[in-house]
């Protein structure tokens, strides 16, 4: 960066994209993302403030949460996001439509934040399942929540 008066600096910002151009949801929103822009800043204004490097900050949730997958239905893999508000003890599992253990995706300490896993459709032993209705169920501390999912080949 050059600030027209000969002084030059690297710079880091970090960017906020609300929405694409053409109206449609953002592909990145910038929050944990770099951008580097390469290139002369000689015609732009003199700049001023706060130039430093502070580290992104991590949004910490407020509370315990389980979303609903997505794609859903699926085929062959599909994201299963939470959220912890606290470092806690996590079991996330998939269990087919008998109450069955299929696999888990899961089991020790996670850290505090937004967490989002793959699964790709394949029991513990790494065979594909069956399509069909399946259930995983997020256990973090006292929290426990369920969800259903649809394998469809």
């Amino acid at each position: 960066m050059d600030d027209g008066n000969g002084n030059t600096a690297n710079a880091t910002i970090q960017v906020h994209v609300p929405k694409s151009q053409n109206g449609n949801p953002a592909v990145d929103d910038g929050a944990a993302a770099g951008y580097t822009v390469a290139g002369s800043c000689s015609s732009a204004p003199k700049l001023s403030g706060n130039f430093g490097n502070p580290a992104p900050q991590a949004v910490i949730p407020e509370g315990y949460a389980l979303e609903q997958n997505y794609p859903n239905p699926f085929n062959p893999t599909t994201v299963i996001s939470f959220q912890l508000p606290v470092s806690s003890e996590v079991t996330l599992a998939i269990y087919n439509a008998n109450g069955q253990l299929v696999k888990k995706l899961v089991a020790g300490e996670m850290n505090a934040g937004r967490h989002a896993l793959v699964w790709d459709a394949t029991n513990d032993r790494g065979a594909r399942v069956a399509s069909g209705v399946y259930l995983y169920v997020l256990k973090a501390g006292e929290f426990t929540a369920q969800r259903k999912l649809v394998l469809m080949k």
